[in-house]
């Protein structure tokens, strides 16, 4: 799924939008500060988030729900980074 250069500021995922299948998703070139809820992506392989202002990671910005989420390939800069919640890579 390419979403790139689309001047997004917010991305979340319509309840209705069927996310099988996706592998790749590419959110390059926006204007997103904090990385989405990926958890509906459960095929999700490749996310590009570079060329963005990410200053905030929420707890579920990778949050699997299925045991076979692999997400193999991150782009990304953090160079805004400024808050990553402590949730996010917590363990049960």
């Amino acid at each position: 799924m390419d979403c790139s250069d689309s001047q997004i500021t917010q991305f979340s995922v319509p309840p209705t939008l069927n996310t099988t299948g996706i592998r790749v998703l590419k959110l390059n070139h926006n204007h997103l500060n904090s990385i989405p809820d990926l958890s509906p992506f459960t095929d999700l392989e490749s996310l590009d988030l570079s060329y963005n202002k990410i200053s905030f990671i929420g707890p579920l910005a990778f949050s699997p729900i299925h045991d076979s989420y692999i997400l193999t390939s991150l782009s990304t800069i953090f160079y805004f980074l400024m808050k990553l919640s402590v949730e996010t890579h917590s363990k049960d």
